[in-house]
């Protein structure tokens, strides 16, 4: 990570130097007139707002990004992954006709995580007093790396994504960093790999583990053999890309136990939902995209803010990714009344409903609203 120039400009601003009152703008915690200082940063000099009562600061925009000294100036901008929890509390002190939401790092538990309020309309950030000592040194830690050291580009699509996005109509996600390097999601895309070449290279394919609905009495171990399976390269690589995109981030906010819970657990019920449902009993049934389901919704649950980014015809569109995947499960349940019957649908259904029950105690939970006495 590259090296913070001005940690001790966050936690102890130079009160002894020139400043002025700022008559328009009062400490949204005392209501009090905040006082100016220009700061000098890496790239340029900023003018901070401070509160002698209570030591909180005010950064507007991209200002605390350039105090900090960060290579990524989106680190703390509003759909920033590096911030999340979000409750109302005390109006914009800029004066936005909205409240400002609490917000705390993803990067460590909400109970010790340094908490600050932002603008949702001009992004700007109170920081209180009794955060700014803690503030540098949870940036300074390693996993914060992924949110402050790399400056995503949110403008530019280089032209080999766009013709992926042409030529498959797959979707990619804009920018949603790691916490924790994560091993089951890459192991479970090498074991279906793996298995399929197995199925290609034996005389059978391997089919005597296929779910059949008409036989899952006999051979029960197929609601879950089914799901390393698959029916060609197409579905394999269709089916791991969005285990890849979707599996990392879950498994990271998860943590490995539960992440390998929820893809199991996903993919029984998805069989078990087809199997129960199925219009074709006799026919067998291959494919981890019922698990992959349950980790999709598990994704809006947990990362409802983070963009998607896929293409209508020639255009470019950033979706939400809980306005994404709604959508897929809509086309999901309109696909059980069409004639596409070689197409699980049922097992996609039910996977999704086990990845939106199992995520929901995760979901991220708003803050308690900031209060004078917490600041102080």
């Amino acid at each position: 990570m590259g090296s913070f120039t001005l940690p001790s400009r966050i936690a102890q601003l130079d009160w002894g130097r020139s400043f002025n009152y700022d008559r328009d703008m009062n400490c949204p915690l005392c209501k009090k007139p905040m006082r100016t200082i220009l700061e000098e940063t890496p790239a340029d000099r900023v003018e901070l707002d401070l509160c002698e009562s209570c030591d909180g600061v005010w950064f507007d925009k991209s200002e605390l990004e350039a105090v900090l000294g960060v290579r990524n100036l989106s680190a703390f901008s509003r759909e920033s992954p590096l911030l999340t929890g979000r409750e109302a509390s005390f109006s914009c002190p800029r004066g936005c006709d909205a409240l400002t939401l609490a917000r705390h790092l993803a990067t460590h538990a909400a109970s010790d995580a340094v908490t600050v309020n932002q603008c949702p309309l001009c992004e700007g950030i109170w920081l209180p007093g009794s955060e700014r000592n803690r503030l540098v040194p949870q940036i300074h830690e390693e996993r914060a790396e992924a949110f402050v050291g790399q400056n995503p580009d949110r403008a530019r699509m280089g032209v080999g994504t766009w013709l992926f996005m042409f030529m498959t109509g797959l979707p990619v996600e804009q920018w949603n960093p790691l916490r924790k390097r994560v091993v089951l999601t890459p192991l479970l895309v090498a074991i279906c790999f793996l298995v399929f070449l197995g199925q290609i290279s034996s005389e059978n394919g391997l089919m005597q583990f296929a779910l059949v609905p008409a036989q899952l009495a006999t051979h029960p171990l197929t609601a879950f053999t089914h799901m390393f399976l698959h029916g060609g390269w197409l579905h394999l690589v269709s089916n791991m890309y969005f285990l890849w995109v979707f599996g990392d981030n879950v498994e990271d906010r998860l943590g490995r136990g539960r992440f390998l819970a929820l893809y199991l657990l996903s993919g029984l019920v998805a069989g078990l939902t087809h199997a129960a449902l199925s219009q074709n009993p006799t026919e067998p049934m291959v494919g981890a995209s019922g698990a992959i389901a349950g980790v999709m919704a598990a994704y809006a649950v947990l990362y409802p803010r983070t963009r998607l980014i896929s293409l209508i015809l020639f255009w470019r569109v950033r979706w939400r990714a809980w306005v994404y995947l709604g959508m897929w499960l809509a086309i999901q349940l309109f696909g059980i009344f069409s004639s596409n019957v070689h197409v699980a649908f049922w097992a996609h259904i039910g996977g999704f409903a086990v990845g939106l029950a199992f995520a929901w105690r995760y979901r991220p939970r708003p803050l308690p609203a900031l209060t004078p006495n917490s600041a102080s």
